[in-house]
């Protein structure tokens, strides 16, 4: 994982080929993968909060703007 984020409860992270990943972390003791976003070919280097968007720089195709939705899944936005 790298380049990881905390909003909330919330974790963001950026883990390359395996895209960005969402964990709840209200119980330290046992965090839960909540969502995840993958692009095709992901080479996710970072993650940025910006009010409800998370801006992923993806080092094969440029940046990735994604939102968590009601399902807890996120969204690409378009």
């Amino acid at each position: 994982m790298h380049d990881p984020k905390v909003q909330g409860n919330l974790l963001y992270l950026s883990h390359y080929s395996d895209g960005v990943r969402v964990v709840d972390i209200s119980d330290r003791k046992n965090p839960v993968e909540v969502a995840s976003y993958v692009p095709d070919r992901a080479m996710v280097w970072g993650v940025f909060l910006h009010r409800n968007e998370i801006l992923a720089s993806d080092m094969r195709s440029g940046l990735k703007v994604v939102r968590l939705s009601r399902s807890g899944y996120k969204e690409p936005v378009r």
